[in-house]
């Protein structure tokens, strides 16, 4: 199956539209993929870091 394919289908099961998100420790490789994946889903997702760089990145 595609990853778009997947998207797909979990999101026909799993929705977080109209919810909010507040991800701390969100530049590192872990936390940014929990950030993408919550905004795949449809949630409206903030995130803070120490490192501003890292977070306009």
């Amino acid at each position: 199956m595609e990853n778009s394919e997947t998207i797909n289908v979990l999101g026909s099961r799993w929705s977080l539209k109209g919810m909010a998100t507040l991800f701390s420790g969100s530049t590192g490789r872990i936390g940014r993929a929990v950030v993408e994946e919550l905004a795949r889903f449809g949630a409206a997702t903030h995130t803070c870091s120490r490192n501003e760089a890292e977070l306009d990145q």
